[in-house]
């Protein structure tokens, strides 16, 4: 093992440690007796501002076992979940800008509705407004706004970031019932809680060589509609495919919670 790979697992160890009790935190890892531009680790992790110290960790934790898994040999990797975002090079990164377009997702389009355009425009103002915040939440009538910019960033990059983000999303997802725009940096994402989300994951696992994909359908819970999870999954080791169908309408509303579930057996053909 080299100095560097030693370094980097020091790294991983310190990211994983300080998620249970921090939402934010960077690393530089280096060994003595050698010349540090050789062998220094950088690293970063970020969780999303709305989650426990619980789940920071358990994201963290998986974020940095895919990155080992994915990127072994590597000198450098970033991985971006849902709730956390982990980062790791041999080069100084910490306080760079990065507005690379790394993620775009665009809902179904609600036509030219100038009531559900000027909601949406007006909850995205909210969240670029300079409030000085890292993690913010902006809401306006049935559409909710969420953006964050990485906390190595100064307050003037954050509001930069977040601007250009905004810039992008508008153009791309005009006219879109909910979009999400991941920049290096920073993301923001809006939704119009009285439609449905769809999302589409394809995930390529090293491991397996398979793809997994995941549909989301969610009509929000504050609407009375029912929330429909499916998720087609096909295993590796048994080469059947496993489906999995819930239908839940939420304990808050006064209906049943009714869960179905169909999984194909191996050997029960």
């Amino acid at each position: 093992m080299t100095p560097y790979e030693s370094n980097v697992n020091s790294l991983f160890t310190a990211i994983v440690d300080s998620a249970s009790v921090c939402k934010f935190n960077k690393f530089a890892i280096s060994s003595p007796g050698y010349s540090q531009s050789d062998n220094i680790a950088y690293g970063l992790f970020q969780c999303r501002g709305d989650l426990s110290s619980s789940d920071c960790k358990v994201c963290v934790t998986n974020s940095v076992s895919q990155l080992k898994a994915i990127c072994p040999l590597s000198t450098g990797g970033t991985i971006l979940l849902d709730r956390c975002f982990v980062k790791y090079d041999n080069t100084m990164f910490f306080g760079d800008d990065d507005k690379v377009e790394t993620l775009k997702r665009c809902g179904p389009s609600v036509g030219y509705n100038s009531e559900v355009l000027n909601r949406i425009d007006s909850a995205l103002a909210t969240l670029i407004a300079g409030n000085g915040q890292y993690y913010r939440v902006g809401d306006y009538g049935s559409v909710h706004g969420v953006a964050q910019c990485v906390q190595d960033l100064s307050e003037t990059q954050c509001e930069d970031c977040l601007s250009e983000a905004f810039g992008r999303l508008r153009s791309e997802c005009a006219t879109s019932a909910w979009g999400d725009m991941y920049l290096g940096k920073c993301y923001i994402r809006y939704d119009d809680q009285g439609k449905d989300r769809k999302v589409e994951e394809n995930i390529k696992r090293s491991d397996t060589g398979k793809d997994r994909k995941v549909e989301e359908n969610i009509k929000r819970s504050d609407t009375g509609k029912d929330r429909k999870v499916e998720e087609n999954i096909k295993r590796s080791d048994t080469g059947k495919d496993r489906k999995v169908e819930e239908n839940i309408k939420r304990s808050g509303t006064g209906k049943d919670r009714k869960v179905e579930e169909n999984i194909k057996r191996p050997g029960t053909g």
